[in-house]
């Protein structure tokens, strides 16, 4: 017999897991070779969407297509959560409830030391996190077998690097290298091309977040920013995403609690 008391631990329990999951450690499913967060295994998707093997809940959400965009890849802009998402360093966008991340949200980890890097961890939009290394095979680094992405590594002529996409598409990593204390380089998404070459450009403001993603027909997203009420806590960023507005000229705005 399950008594009250019981069931209200369980549902503590289960609060837990899910607003704090980076705080329990060696949960199942965290082998996923795409991350907790990563669909890999396939997701059953009564009761929104889940992953019965990471216990990663997840939900998506898009606000705002720009019609007549040119290329393979539309011109959108949607929200994916996932309650075990990766913690990105600068990526409390929409704050911290439910782990949003945005479909330009592409993340590659910072890398010590100004030679050739011998590992890539990518946070992909949607909340997978594959980590590539050297392989034997081609020039390119590869994740565990079953992930059909590769990662060109790092041009150290061009400061480029690029993660090739399965449908022949790739995204573009810029490298900024930097020296105190410690050497090494950060890294941008710049571009995203797809199968046909044509690309969509990502510019920054000076703190390094997003502000314009513009397609190869000139249509574009810009990403408006709002002062956080909260003080900068353990370096997040101080800003959350107030609205996003397009060329056509439709806006969609957030708000906080």
């Amino acid at each position: 017999m399950t008594t009250h008391k019981s069931r209200s631990l369980l549902a503590g329990a289960v609060a837990i897991a899910i607003l704090f999951p980076r705080l329990i450690d060696a949960q199942i499913g965290n082998d996923n070779p795409t991350g907790p967060a990563g669909i890999f295994n396939g997701n059953i998707t009564t009761g929104c969407s889940y992953d019965p093997y990471t216990g990663n809940a997840r939900r998506a959400v898009t606000d705002l297509v720009v019609p007549g965009s040119v290329g393979a890849y539309p011109l959108a802009f949607s929200r994916v959560a996932n309650s075990r998402g990766y913690e990105v360093f600068s990526d409390y966008q929409f704050g911290e409830g439910g782990w949003w991340r945005h479909s330009y949200s592409w993340y590659l980890d910072i890398s010590f030391g100004l030679g050739q890097p011998t590992q890539y961890n990518v946070a992909f939009p949607d909340g997978r996190l594959i980590i590539f290394t050297p392989s034997a095979d081609d020039s390119c680094f590869r994740a565990t077998p079953g992930v059909r992405e590769r990662f060109k590594p790092l041009d150290l002529n061009t400061n480029l690097a690029y993660l090739l996409l399965p449908d022949g598409g790739k995204v573009e990593f810029t490298a900024t290298p930097f020296y105190s204390p410690f050497s090494g380089y950060r890294y941008l998404a710049t571009g995203i091309i797809d199968p046909y070459g044509q690309r969509t450009s990502l510019a920054y403001n000076d703190d390094g977040s997003l502000n314009t993603i513009q397609e190869p027909g000139g249509r574009w997203l810009q990403i408006v920013y709002q002062l956080d009420p909260w003080p900068q806590w353990q370096g997040r960023p101080e800003h959350n995403i107030d609205h996003v507005q397009s060329s056509d000229g439709r806006v969609v705005q957030y708000y906080y609690d």
